[in-house]
């Protein structure tokens, strides 16, 4: 995967896609660092000062969505620059992503969101470029839509089984840790399985994707919760001591070594 797509998959998604395919130059790799550091404005007009290769108008479009206060100004200019480089190819980095991108804006950065036309363009995404980067994120993001879209009538336990079908083709192992967080902590916001969230709960676990401190210390405390309230005490037991072990001065400390104390002592499976 081109660095440009790996930096953007890093800054803007939380994920971590896969190695580069070639060597870009030191300046694009700049321009993309920024980003990373969420310097979305010095990172577009850097991109600005990089010519009008693809990839530069790509960049330059991703941190002029993204870039903060948000502005009409700069949602319309990178919306054109999407469109432009989709019309020029469709199949290659820059084009896949740009259609990524524009499914969002419709999603998240229009004055009035237009969630119809951001899932048509995750689903054509996931139709013609499934095994893609993009590809992958847009099934994740059909994924949080079936659960949250406000407009969905079916009951919880309907849309989930939906997002869990989504979910299950996902094979980019980042994604497939969130699709496991988005699993879980539904199941337990719509009080429909404990078991069943503790199983995505443990598989976001032991993917092979690194997790951020902040999220491992809340997943193994999440995995001791349901562990306990189903009767799992060794499995409960064991990731309350991994939590004590490896993040000693959280200020949760206390609750976790309490519940410890009134686990009924068992062999761990």
């Amino acid at each position: 995967m081109p660095v440009f797509t790996r930096s953007v998959a890093v800054a803007l998604c939380g994920l971590t896609a896969g190695p580069a395919a070639g060597a870009a130059g030191a300046e694009t790799v700049a321009a993309w660092e920024e980003g990373a550091q969420l310097s979305f404005a010095d990172a577009a007009r850097h991109f600005a000062r990089l010519g009008d290769s693809r990839e530069a108008r790509f960049g330059r479009a991703v941190m002029l969505v993204n870039a903060q206060p948000k502005t009409l100004a700069n949602v319309a200019e990178g919306r054109a620059l999407f469109l432009a480089l989709r019309r020029e190819r469709a199949d290659d980095e820059p084009g896949i992503g740009a259609l990524y991108y524009l499914a969002r804006i419709a999603q998240f950065h229009e004055a009035r969101p237009d969630l119809a036309a951001a899932r048509t363009s995750f689903a054509t995404l996931v139709a013609e470029h499934g095994d893609h980067f993009y590809g992958q994120l847009a099934r994740f993001k059909l994924a949080t839509l079936a659960l949250y879209d406000a407009a969905d009538t079916r009951p919880p336990a309907e849309r989930l089984a939906a997002a869990e079908a989504l979910g299950e083709p996902l094979h980019h192992p980042g994604i497939k840790r969130d699709f496991h967080l988005l699993a879980a902590e539904a199941h337990l916001r719509f009080h429909l399985s404990v078991e069943h969230a503790l199983r995505h709960f443990l598989a976001a676990e032991s993917g092979r994707a690194p997790v951020r401190d902040v999220v491992r210390a809340a997943l193994f405390l999440q995995i001791g919760e349901c562990a306990r309230e189903l009767g799992r005490h060794g499995l409960a037991r064991r990731f309350y001591e991994r939590f004590l072990a490896e993040f000693p001065r959280d200020a949760r400390g206390a609750t976790v070594r309490a519940r410890l104390a009134g686990l009924p002592r068992e062999v761990a499976p």
